[in-house]
């Protein structure tokens, strides 16, 4: 996969990479099933539908997601243009554009930001992941991405 960037530090002859986030927060477009297979590999993952927010505003999952400290991962373009516009560095967000979003290319494409991604991820940044490639985007206090 390529990479536009990528972020880890070195202690002598260690590399550290910091753990991946608590938990995801999963956009009503992507399918709910997904969530048992996040959860098989070890990712913690909640669907809009299981909290009600399944029809909620933009604004109001991204609350959810700031109180809870989730990562919203969706296909939706709207939500880093919402952090953008609103200036917060948090939350993060994974957005997954594959051409053919079958389960098992969602589940690998979430694996891959969240490994490649995680300090990105964890600093505020909206990582947008498609075939084969991957670009992240630090979000600042600022507003600017």
């Amino acid at each position: 996969m390529r990479q536009e960037h990528e972020r880890g530090t070195r202690t002598g002859n260690e590399l550290h990479v910091p753990s991946r986030p608590q938990s995801l927060l999963l956009d009503a477009n992507l399918p709910p099933s997904i969530v048992a297979t996040l959860t098989t590999v070890g990712i913690v993952a909640v669907h809009l539908n299981e909290l009600g927010l399944a029809d909620a505003s933009d604004e109001r999952i991204v609350e959810c997601a700031r109180k809870t400290g989730a990562v919203i991962v969706t296909h939706d373009l709207d939500f880093g243009r919402l952090l953008v516009r609103s200036g917060q560095k948090a939350p993060s967000v994974i957005v997954v554009r594959l051409r053919i979003p079958t389960r098992s290319a969602l589940v690998a494409a979430i694996e891959a930001a969240l490994t490649l991604a995680v300090s990105d991820l964890q600093s505020g940044a909206v990582v947008t992941v498609a075939e084969g490639t991957m670009r992240m985007r630090q979000l600042s206090a600022a507003g600017a991405l």
